[in-house]
C-alpha cells in the first residue's frame, strides 16, 4: 500500500508539470505569434515609408531640380525636354509600387484623396513637356512662380502627413 501512495503522488505530479508544461508553451506560441505578426506589420510600415520617400525624392530632386535648371538656365531645353519623360517614368512607375506595397485601405485613400493629386502631378508633366518644347522661358518662369508649387505642395503635404501617420 505504501507503495502505490508515493507512486500516484509520483503520477500527479509529472501530469502538473506536463500540464504546466503544455500551458507555457502555448502562451509561448501566442505570443511569439503576436510579436511575429507586430514584425510583420512594422516591416510593412518600413516599407510604405520608403516607397514615400522615394516617391518625394523623384518629386523635390528630379522633377524640381529639373525645373529650376531649366529656368535658371543651368541645363539646356534640349537636356529638360529629354530627362522630363524619365522624371515622370519614374514618378508613375514609383506611384504604382507604392499603391502595391500598402494595405487595401491606404489604397483606397489614394486611389479618391490623393488621386486628385497624381492626376495634377501628371499635369505638371503634361505642361513642362509643352514648355520645354516651346522654349519659352517667361512662361516657364510664371509656371514656376504661380502654379508649379501651388499644385505640387498640397500633393506632397498630404503624401508626408500620411507617411507620418504610418
Amino acid at each position: 500500500m505504501g507503495g502505490q501512495k508515493i507512486n500516484s503522488r509520483l503520477t500527479f505530479t509529472i501530469i502538473l508539470q506536463l500540464v504546466i508544461l503544455v500551458v507555457t508553451g502555448l502562451i509561448a506560441g501566442f505570443g511569439m505569434n503576436r510579436a511575429s505578426n507586430a514584425v510583420d506589420q512594422i516591416n510593412q510600415t518600413v516599407i510604405a515609408q520608403n516607397e514615400e520617400f522615394r516617391l518625394n525624392k523623384i518629386l523635390n530632386e528630379d522633377l524640381l531640380g529639373l525645373v529650376n535648371g531649366a529656368n535658371r538656365g543651368t541645363i539646356t531645353w534640349e537636356e529638360a525636354a529629354a530627362n522630363l519623360p524619365r522624371v515622370k517614368a519614374a514618378f508613375q512607375d514609383q506611384w504604382q509600387k507604392l499603391a502595391s506595397v500598402v494595405e487595401t485601405a491606404e489604397r483606397a485613400h489614394m486611389e479618391t484623396a490623393d488621386l486628385g493629386g497624381a492626376n495634377s502631378v501628371n499635369e505638371i508633366f503634361s505642361e513642362l513637356e509643352k514648355l520645354f518644347t516651346a522654349r519659352d522661358h517667361g512662361r516657364l518662369s510664371l509656371f514656376v512662380a504661380n502654379d508649379l508649387d501651388a499644385v505640387l505642395n498640397p500633393f506632397l503635404k498630404s503624401r508626408t502627413e500620411h507617411t507620418n501617420a504610418l
